[in-house]
């Protein structure tokens, strides 16, 4: 190909024009990798505050069980059997429903992933633009 098969876009800028555009647009392309991030993060915080309310509400769930349905079924079974037994029983109840919301809360807990994978992956294809640039 001869010379005049390129063509410079803008042939009167100055070196020091185009390195401060790099500059400007590599601050701006910094600045969508933070916006990415804190939106990445910002979804994960909601899944964590979804599965901390879960486990909140498990033992919220549970402490209120223990209290009204152990008192009101543990004397109603007190009334074909041993009051001991009757109260073990109802415990027994509660505690599985207890079990039960905070397994539900802390698998919810578990899908919580704390690093900004979609941010990592655009660094990660930026980086690898700019050392094809460079070479």
């Amino acid at each position: 190909m001869a010379n005049s098969d390129y063509e410079l876009l803008e042939p009167d800028r100055s070196l020091g024009d185009l390195v401060s555009q790099l500059m400007r647009e590599i601050g701006d392309l910094i600045t969508a990798h933070i916006s990415l991030a804190k939106a990445e993060l910002k979804q994960e915080v909601s899944k964590a505050g979804q599965g901390a309310g879960l486990l909140g509400g498990g033992a919220a769930a549970a402490l209120v069980a223990a209290v009204m349905l152990a008192m009101a079924a543990a004397w109603g079974l007190a009334e074909i059997m041993a009051p001991g037994w009757a109260f073990l029983i109802i415990a027994v109840v509660v505690g599985a429903l207890a079990v039960i919301l905070m397994m539900a809360g802390r698998r919810r807990m578990q899908e919580v992933d704390p690093v900004p994978r979609e941010t990592l992956v655009e660094i990660e294809k930026d980086k690898e633009w700019l050392t094809r640039q460079s070479n």
